[in-house]
């Protein structure tokens, strides 16, 4: 293979790496096992670290990377970097953020798009934290595996609870996929059923096969809390699991015109400041989301608690 690669390719091979099952990465239902919740992470990267030292010309590779011309920006991402500096808001918000084994499927760009927008981010943990921080005034919940440890989850009682109480009292909250299942009211898999927040009136089973896969593209319905009525908001969705003993009243804030979502023809179930659904949001498939959430979440600041 090699030789195959110098002659037609005319590239220089300066190392191969072997297959080795010490640096495979584990997979499940939806794909690849995320990062934070394999505890032999870093030892796997330390490993593949001593392969490439074994296997690689780390001396031509240094070569080439001194070699290589810099890159260059064009005009118009010069000009967007003038503008996203111009555009940062002093007046900071603090927005709590669900990052742990369970939820860790977030765009760098939403998270970007947030700071910009005068968010400071506080983590939270929906395994071991037992209420939300005093200080925050909205919650981000992206995506991620609650089933795998919905029984930790669900034995932390005090958070889920604290969570429902502040959606009843108008608290910003915006959801993905996962996060739309931390809010119902059970997790059902085979025959386990483990108890949510109950923010919605609904629970959502587990399926051995994918539910909804791809992009989505959603008309903003009114009373949705993150987005004006009548815009478009394009994302993708990706679940092996479905909504199901929906109750009647329950109120949607996107009218889906491709995609599977929650049911055909709506996604993203809305209560009050509280929003979630399979949608994933990519902020330049909305970008008045950041700015949409903080403004809400400066309005409970300016409101005071309301419980």
């Amino acid at each position: 293979m090699i030789e195959s690669i110098k002659k037609y390719c005319d590239v220089p091979v300066l190392g191969v790496l072997p297959k080795n099952k010490a640096v495979e990465i584990p997979d499940r239902h939806l794909g690849l096992i995320p990062a934070g919740e394999q505890d032999m992470l870093h030892t796997r990267i330390e490993t593949l670290g001593n392969l490439v030292k074994e296997n690689v010309d780390l001396e031509a590779l240094l070569r080439v990377a001194q070699h290589a011309r810099p890159l260059e920006l064009s005009d118009a991402q010069k000009a967007q970097i003038v503008v996203d500096t111009h555009n940062r808001v002093t007046d900071k918000v603090k927005l709590g953020i669900v990052r742990d084994k369970a939820f860790s499927f977030y765009y760098p760009e939403n998270i970007e798009a947030l700071e910009d927008a005068g968010a400071e981010l506080v983590a939270v943990d929906a395994l071991h934290d037992g209420k939300l921080p005093d200080d925050i005034c909205g919650l981000y919940i992206g995506g991620g595996f609650p089933e795998v440890m919905a029984e930790e989850i669900s034995a932390n009682r005090s958070l889920l609870e604290d969570i429902k109480a502040k959606a009843d009292a108008e608290f910003p909250i915006y959801a993905e996929c996962g996060g739309l299942m931390f809010l119902s009211r059970n997790i059902i898999d085979g025959e386990a059923v483990y108890p949510m927040t109950g923010v919605f009136d609904c629970d959502v089973e587990m399926t051995a096969k994918p539910q909804g896969i791809g992009y989505t593209i959603q008309k903003v319905l009114p009373g949705n809390p993150f987005y004006a009525e009548g815009d478009t908001v394009i994302g993708h969705e990706f679940h092996n699991s479905r909504v199901v003993n929906m109750g009647e009243s329950l109120q949607y804030g996107f009218a889906t015109e491709r995609g599977k979502c929650i049911k055909p023809g709506f996604d993203a179930l809305v209560y009050k400041n509280t929003m979630a659904g399979y949608h994933h949001l990519h902020v330049y498939g909305a970008p008045e989301w950041a700015d949409n959430f903080c403004n809400l979440a400066r309005i409970w600041k300016e409101n005071g608690v309301k419980q």
